[in-house]
This record gives C-alpha cells, sequence and structure tokens, in this order.
C-alpha cells in the first residue's frame, strides 16, 4: 500500500485546517470521500439522471441497472449468497429499526427477551427500546470485561428460554473489541435464535463474509465506507425477508395494489420504498471498486500495524489513559486526559488541525458502565499513516502543558474561564432551596442541576449547582451563579436574555443591570461563538435557571433545543 499515492484520491486533504495541514482521525464517525465516488455523484445528476425502477425509456433503464450494479457489488463484497438478500436503506439504523419493527411485530411478544451487549451504539439499543414500550419486550445486556470486551462466555451466560433474537456490535465504536460473531452465531444458532450484527464499524475495516459469519441479518452504514451519506445496506437471509412483513408503504414496493387489498413485489423490492437515493446507491459501487482495489486484508494489517503503534505511543504519555484493551482491537483509539474533558481536548487539537471526535459516541450504557460521562476518539481511515498519530500525541502534549498553565487559545481560554471551570463557585446544594431544574447535553455529557432559593418578593438569596462537564459548561455556570444572587427575578430574566443573545450574536452585553466588572466576566464567554458545538455548553447552565424559575421543566435535553 502507497498511502501517499492513496491520501491524493481523497480532495479534502488539498485543504489547510486551522492553517495545517489536516490530520484526520474520525473515520468511526464518518469517513472522507475519494474523488471517484465525489465524481460519480455529480456525473450522474449532470449526465445521466433518472429515476429508477419504473420508466421505460433510455435514462431509466440505464438508471436502474446501474442501481442494481451496486446491488451485486455488495452482495460480493460481503460474499451473500443472492443479490435479493441486499436491501438499500437510508442508512444501518433504519436497517436496524427495519428489523426490529418487522421482526418484532411478527414474532415477539410480551416477555421475549431481546439479547444485546454493553458496547452497543444507540443505533443498536433504541429500535429494541421502543419494542420493551410497544409490546413488553425485555431487553437484557451481555456485560463487558475489564478489557472492554464482550466474550462468547457472557453472552452465553445471559441466553435464556425466552431469548428470541441477539443483536451486536462487530466492532466497537469505544473500545474497538472485535466481537466473536460467528461463535456467537454458531451457539444462538443451536438454540433457534437469529442474530442482528451491527457492523458500522466492522464492513470498514474487516474483510465480510455472511456464508462464514452465518448471521440473519448485517447492517452497513455507507458513508463509514468512503461512500455517500444518507445510504444504508441490511443484508438478510432470504428466509427473514420473504417471511418478514414490509417496513414501509409506498409506491416501489408493491406488485398490484386494489381497492380490495394489495400484494407486495418481489424481493429486495419489498423493502425499498418510494423514490430511493438513486446517484448514492450508484456511487457507493465506486466506494466497493475502491475498497476492491486497495484489498481488505491490505487495509486491515495496515490499520492493525496503526493501532499497535497508537496505543504504543499514547501508552508512554502519562497524560493519557486508554479506554478498553481488547486482544482483538479495530481501528479505534479513545482516551481521556486528567482533568481535561474531552471536548476541551478535541478544541484545543483542533488548533493544529488535529481532527477527533469527543462525547460518548452513542454510547451512553458503555460510559456509564466505566464511569465516564465522555471520551477522546482517534479513530482510523485507509489514509492514516504513523506519522498522524505523532501528530497527534504531540497535540495530546500541547494540550496538557497549555491545559496546566492556562494559556489563552483564542477568546475561547482566557484566564477567567479557566479559573471558574477549575474553581466553580457556587458548587453543592443550596439549602431549603424552592426552586430547582436539571439541565442535560447528551452530546457530550455535560449536566447541571440547579438550585434555587427565592423569596417573598422573588429576590434570589441563594443559588448553587451541582453538575460535571467541559471548562465552558462549569465556568458558565459557575460565573452565572456568581452574578445573579442577590438579584431581582425580573433583572434575573434580564441578564439571561441579554447574555443569550451576546452568545449568540450580539458582542457587548448591554444591561445596566451589572457592573462592568461583571460584564467582563460574561464578555470571556463570547469566544464560543468561534465554536458553534461549543455554545451549548455555555448556555446548559442558563436554560436550565430559566427552567427553574418558571417551572416549564424539571429535566432539560439542550441536544434538541434551537439555541
Amino acid at each position: 500500500m502507497n498511502i501517499d499515492n492513496i491520501k491524493k484520491e481523497f480532495p479534502i486533504f488539498d485543504n489547510k485546517i486551522q492553517n495545517n495541514d489536516l490530520v484526520y482521525l474520525d473515520s468511526a464517525n464518518s469517513s472522507q470521500k475519494p474523488k471517484v465516488v465525489v465524481d460519480r455523484i455529480y456525473d450522474f445528476y449532470t449526465k445521466e439522471f433518472s429515476n429508477v425502477g419504473r420508466s421505460v425509456h433510455y435514462l431509466a433503464v440505464a438508471a436502474t441497472n446501474m442501481y442494481e450494479n451496486t446491488r451485486v457489488s455488495v452482495q460480493k463484497f460481503i460474499n451473500a449468497k443472492d443479490k435479493d438478500e441486499i436491501v438499500f436503506t437510508k442508512g444501518a439504523t433504519e436497517a436496524i429499526n427495519l428489523v426490529a419493527s418487522t421482526y418484532g411485530q411478527k414474532y415477539l411478544k410480551s416477555g421475549d427477551e431481546v439479547l444485546l451487549t454493553e458496547l452497543e451504539h444507540h443505533s443498536n439499543y433504541v429500535p429494541w427500546h421502543y419494542l420493551r414500550k410497544s409490546k413488553g419486550v425485555k431487553l437484557e445486556f451481555a456485560d463487558i470485561n475489564d478489557d472492554g470486551e464482550v466474550t462468547l462466555e457472557s453472552i452465553e451466560k445471559k441466553i435464556t428460554p425466552k431469548t428470541k433474537m441477539i443483536a451486536i456490535t462487530h466492532l466497537s465504536n469505544v473500545t474497538g473489541a472485535v466481537l466473536p460473531v460467528k461463535e456467537i452465531t454458531k451457539l444462538a444458532h443451536s438454540k433457534n435464535i437469529p442474530v442482528l450484527v451491527d457492523g458500522c464499524q466492522g464492513a470498514p475495516h474487516l474483510k465480510l463474509d455472511m456464508q462464514e459469519l452465518d448471521c440473519d441479518f448485517y447492517a452497513i452504514s455507507c458513508h463509514k465506507m468512503y461512500g455517500p451519506t444518507g445510504l444504508g445496506i441490511l443484508y438478510a437471509k432470504k428466509k427473514w425477508l420473504e417471511e418478514l412483513p414490509p417496513y414501509q408503504g409506498g409506491g416501489g414496493m408493491i406488485r398490484e395494489v386494489k381497492k380490495e387489498g394489495i400484494t407486495y413485489g418481489d424481493l429486495p423490492n419489498k423493502y425499498e420504498a418510494g423514490t430511493m437515493q438513486t446517484a448514492q446507491v450508484i456511487a457507493f459501487n465506486e466506494s466497493i471498486k475502491f475498497l476492491n482495489t486497495i484489498g481488505m486484508k491490505n487495509i486491515m494489517k495496515h490499520e492493525k500495524e496503526l493501532i499497535n503503534y497508537g496505543q504504543e505511543v499514547l501508552r508512554k504519555n502519562n497524560s493519557v489513559q486508554l479506554v478498553g484493551n481488547p486482544k482483538d482491537k479495530g481501528a479505534v483509539l479513545s482516551f481521556t486526559i486528567d482533568g481535561i474533558h474531552p471536548h476541551d481536548i478535541a478544541t484545543i487539537l483542533d488548533e493544529d488541525g488535529v481532527a477527533i471526535r469527543a462525547g460518548h459516541h452513542c454510547c451512553q450504557i458503555l460510559h456509564d458502565k466505566l464511569g465516564l460521562t465522555a471520551s477522546a476518539r482517534a479513530s482510523l481511515g485507509v489514509y492514516n499513516t504513523k506519522d498522524d498519530l505523532d501528530k497527534l500525541n504531540l497535540s495530546i502534549n500541547k494540550c496538557k502543558k497549555n491545559f496546566s498553565i492556562k494559556m489563552k487559545l483564542k477568546e475561547l481560554y482566557q484566564e477567567i474561564i479557566l479559573d471558574h471551570g477549575k474553581n466553580p463557585r457556587n458548587l453543592g446544594k443550596t439549602e431549603n432551596f424552592n426552586k430547582d431544574a436539571r439541565g442535560h447535553n447528551p452530546l457530550c455529557g455535560d449536566k447541571v442541576h440547579v438550585y434555587l432559593k427565592l423569596n417573598e418578593g422573588k429576590k434570589v438569596e441563594d443559588i448553587s449547582f451541582e453538575g460535571e462537564g467541559c471548562a465552558i459548561s462549569m465556568a458558565s455556570a459557575s460565573i452565572m451563579t456568581d452574578l445573579i444572587k442577590g438579584k431581582e427575578e425580573k433583572e434575573v430574566k434580564e441578564i439571561i436574555n441579554d447574555f443569550l443573545e451576546m452568545i449568540k450574536e450580539k458582542e457587548v452585553i448591554n444591561t445596566k443591570i451589572l457592573k462592568d466588572d461583571e460584564k467582563t466576566k460574561l464578555m470571556c464567554l463570547s469566544g464560543v461563538k468561534q465554536y458553534p458545538m461549543r455554545v451549548k455548553c455555555a448556555t446548559l447552565s442558563w436554560h436550565t435557571l430559566i427552567s427553574a424559575i418558571d417551572k416549564s421543566q424539571n429535566d432539560i435535553n439542550i441536544e434538541s433545543m434551537e439555541i
């Protein structure tokens, strides 16, 4: 593998990020796209576009043939028996929802059990949770061990006569653990239990063979495989596609529609309702060609060398604690740094052009088990090198140094923010509080509980907060509680409104209620406007305070709020 030549296939690496060469270590989130994929989408829309499976004119027939050619390519890529076992979906999330909904509708009843693991992404948990709510299905979880693995034994321990489905990840997007899918499936089938595999991380990094794995369902996310967004694949054994009911109704999935009733189309049309994402499907064929040209075995070897090297480098860094130590590990390096929230780590690394992800990575159950609110994650792709991992380590060292000595990082990490972030004022629980509310930012794991004591004249006698989060979140709560103590309720609301307007668009704090030095404290937070993802960190405690005063909600989820 000539990585320099491979990297040239990706146009994004021609750009500078923060005046630095891009070090992209976020492929588990979404991989970059080679030029052949980008060009294929453009060519299709400009020269070949038509809807598929309906019209008989030249463009429609040609588009339909190209669309079906991708289905055949996917079949060969994963070694499915039949191209009709390949269903195109909007994403792996929809693929899993399709199975959970249709299988649950036909085969699951109250008291039946679905066995998951503590490693699961929310996409392989929430669809089954719906069945828990709607049908009384029970969810069981196979435990992880100290290395962040799920073993065959841990699966076997949780199987009971009521287990009707096992739904597991192939490769953890947090610990990197590769599960023994073949052995788990063999065990499950010996007890007549079907197996669904979330292959979002498995498909880009492992050579797939459905005949060898023998699982019943396998979900793939195409945008993690150097392909377009908005496209996923469900592999399902033909017997299941024949037995299960349709997932959605509409054009394309029917054979005949009469007033008296409907008959459904052949496989896999039965599961592809409506106008499909034609350009994405056709372009994904180029992604498969790209992967086949390099060879999945070569990719696995390359990424294994990088993972081993990355673990070696980061283990020598005393600041870093790696998350998980599985024996069979995929292309993921999750870590924490003592005293620095992962969101702060990611923000500082971004200054060097190093792109990682920070948060719970849609795996809150796992992070709760590990005792973490969030982690930082560097994840690898075919275009990464050992030099990228060296740059990651160098940026981590700078991150630790900058944070420790409280250096300014543009406007975001000023002295006052670091002071309040590390030594928050009014931290604790106010005695005899009469108003309170909890706030949560699931994206990064920030949590806050605001306690308020208003007297009969609606003056803030006391205020405090409890919680945990990044420096911005903690500093903002600390500054907020300092400034509104002793203020009238109407004054508090004016300060809140002025602050929220400043965070979004204004340059200054205009309210006359605050003194100049108090305005300066709030103005220090204005730098978050340069980092849109951090605005919710800065405003979490303020929205929670609004909720406490008005008692509109006792629990707020800021991720779903328009800021």
